[in-house]
């Protein structure tokens, strides 16, 4: 198939692919337990290796009102093409093109050409805990580490001509050490510090100006960003707990915190053809790298009270801080301006909570209900900025935003066999400042209104957060057995999903209506230690969209959006051994 804008020869990977996120895992776990009087420890080692179709195999378009086809543009004054592997509608069709092989070998990390997506993860954790009566001392150590690669096509079409390469090596080494000591029958002291390190290489080999070779390497592909970071975190903590009275507890602590991580980002390869082309420099040059460092410190402290009017109630308040680090955004290019740009800033939280947590009827019925309130300064937000060149996500700090709510958890054991329960939240989250939030790009072309100024901002104060349902509603029941020597249990759920935005910019089209999520499982357990079970979520296949963004390469009329839906129905056959 030829590419309609003339650049390159491409493939149609759709047929190739009976599903349409269809993937492959294979998950791998071990634990090695040691018990020896007061030393107890843990080795736990978990690998995960997951290959997929895509990474946005499952984004699909959303159309605006008017739009009845999924049109297609290169966005720089072309001819707007319908895309013939899109739709306006959800139902699991999606629109991936690839790279010819003749061009895929001249365009690094794209493989063969064929869009995919693989991550392989190793987790490992080793808790060591000593005890005596009047002291206990606990080491956690930890490794998190994953290997991600994978070639997509940004454009979100039939036609490659928005595309990225991209490889990332993480790692993260973690250290905590804690004691509890027991001063008194009525008083408990707890300290310990925290030591995390870790590192990311991530590089982005995209195409997103279609003009041509590098007259020096013959590539096709416009840019290749190596990105560098390096995190140090060092946190130590300590807290009172007071028996006041037989029956009042006051426990409070702080937790002292100190970041640095430094950021080191470079365009290591700049496709000459399409500067010449466009007679502008827009992306910073091959060899420039930017250093940007960040370094913060933070106490955070908290007072909880407790009351205990009977052993198996427990009624509490509490008052909390709450710290997240700032750091850098990492773009998929950098543009000319970029330095001093992708900096965002630490996110604060404060707030209160009050609750009970209970096991009535014999401990037939325990639960817990709480309810809370947090205000949150400099909130992070992630967006993708359709005013940078290439456009990218990046975060950002809105002013101040309020989250407030009620939960409740509650389970019954109704008879031997049979376990109901619940958990409802409801939970009002909006931003209270937010005055500079990133415009959408049909706002930005003057399409929708809302959008000030150059390079464009919009008002969202007072607006809601993003993916944030005002009520949800998970209601199950479980249902067991004694079958032969084994155990039978038979589980299902109804999970209620409030309405949300699924657009940061809070698009109209991104509104999503409530629905109801069913899911069922049957299990075989044998007290030998093994097990059998069969599941399945989101029985009624019901689709609905999770993000959504605007879609890159649409008609410069608009109305076209794009993003991931949540799983589709999901059957899946395990088997578990104990030894």
């Amino acid at each position: 198939v030829v590419d309609p804008f003339g650049y390159a020869p491409i493939i149609q990977p759709g047929a190739l692919h009976e599903y349409q996120d269809g993937s492959e895992e294979q998950i791998g776990r071990i634990t090695l337990l040691y018990d020896s009087g007061p030393l107890r420890a843990a080795l736990k080692f978990t690998y995960d290796r997951y290959h997929a179709n895509s990474e946005l195999g499952s984004a699909e378009t959303v159309c605006g009102q008017g739009v009845t086809a999924v049109t297609i543009n290169n966005g720089f004054g072309g001819p707007d093409f319908v895309d013939p592997g899109a739709d306006c509608k959800l139902d699991k069709r999606a629109a991936e093109g690839g790279l010819h092989p003749s061009l895929a070998a001249r365009y690094p990390y794209a493989g063969d050409g064929v869009p995919f997506a693989q991550t392989k993860t190793y987790i490992a954790s080793l808790p060591i805990t000593y005890e005596t009566d009047n002291l206990s001392i606990t080491s956690v150590s930890g490794f998190y580490g994953f290997n991600a690669s994978s070639f997509v096509s940004t454009s979100y079409s039939s036609a490659f001509y928005f595309g990225a390469g991209l490889r990332e090596r993480y790692r993260q080494y973690s250290q905590e050490l804690r004691a509890d000591v027991k001063l008194s029958d009525s008083l408990n002291f707890q300290f310990g510090g925290y030591y995390e390190h870790a590192t990311d290489l991530y590089i982005a080999s995209i195409s997103f100006l279609p003009f041509g070779p590098d007259s020096r390497t013959n590539n096709v592909n416009s840019a290749i960003l190596e990105g560098r970071q390096r995190s140090d975190s060092y946190s130590a903590f300590a807290s009172i707990d007071w028996d006041i009275t037989p029956t009042l507890n006051l426990s409070g602590g702080a937790r002292y915190t100190h970041e640095k991580k430094l950021t080191r980002l470079e365009n290591v390869f700049v496709n000459d053809g399409a500067f010449r082309a466009l007679g502008a420099n827009v992306l910073l040059p091959e060899g420039v790298e930017l250093r940007e460092p960040y370094s913060e410190s933070d106490v955070s402290p908290e007072i909880t009270l407790s009351w205990h009017p009977q052993p198996d109630v427990n009624i509490y308040g509490a008052y909390k801080f709450g710290f997240k680090a700032g750091g850098t955004s990492v773009p998929s290019a950098l543009s000319a301006g970029a330095a001093g740009t992708l900096n965002f800033n630490a996110e604060n939280a404060r707030g209160a909570e009050i609750g009970a947590k209970f096991a009535l009827l014999d401990n037939r019925l325990r639960g817990d209900i709480t309810v809370y309130r947090y205000i949150y300064s400099d909130l992070q937000v992630s967006s993708r900025d359709a005013s940078r060149s290439p456009p990218t996500f990046t975060t950002t700090n809105a002013a101040k935003a309020k989250v407030q709510g009620v939960e409740l958890q509650l389970t019954y054991q109704a008879t031997p066999e049979l376990s109901l329960r619940t958990n409802t939240a409801y939970n009002d989250a909006h931003y209270l400042d937010f005055a500079t939030a990133p415009c959408t790009g049909d706002q930005r072309k003057g399409l929708a209104p809302g959008c000030v100024g150059s390079p464009g901002v919009q008002d969202l104060s007072g607006r809601p957060l993003p993916r944030a349902p005002k009520w949800v509603s998970n209601n199950g029941f479980t249902y067991e057995m004694p079958v032969g020597g084994l155990t039978l249990s038979i589980s299902g759920d109804a999970t209620y999903n409030g309405r949300f935005h699924a657009n940061d910019q809070l698009l109209p089209e991104g509104y999503q209506q409530d629905w109801v999520r069913l899911d069922a499982a049957i299990k075989l357990i044998s007290p030998d230690g093994w097990d059998i079970s069969l599941s399945g979520r989101n029985l009624t296949d019901h689709l609905v969209q999770t993000f959504l963004v605007d879609r890159s390469g649409s008609s410069a009329s608009g109305g076209i959006y794009v993003g991931p839906s949540a799983p589709a129905r999901e059957v899946t056959l395990s088997v578990g051994v104990n030894f």
